[in-house]
């Protein structure tokens, strides 16, 4: 019987935990995306889901895939040789 003493104090604590992974649902990060990038007149949104959504470790990589796919003069062929393990 004690067990039925402390289920409501138990369930009232994992309420914030459900109410964190609700706020993080696919739909509200998507929504919050839109939500910073699409305002008129336009914001520094971009910087903030930048900041919010995507690691320094992403950008990295972006940045590494993209500097070799382009046969331009900004190419970095010496860098682009470099044998890198894939991600």
């Amino acid at each position: 019987m004690k067990t039925t003493k402390y289920l409501p104090l138990f369930l009232s604590l994992l309420l914030p935990l459900s109410a964190v992974a609700a706020q993080l649902s696919p739909e509200n990060v998507v929504l919050d995306f839109y939500r910073l990038n699409l305002q008129d007149p336009p914001s520094d949104g971009y910087a903030k889901s930048q900041d919010l959504y995507v690691s320094p470790a992403l950008l990295e990589s972006i940045s590494e895939s993209l500097s070799c796919n382009f046969d331009g003069p900004g190419t970095d062929q010496a860098f682009c040789d470099q044998p890198r393990p894939c991600k």
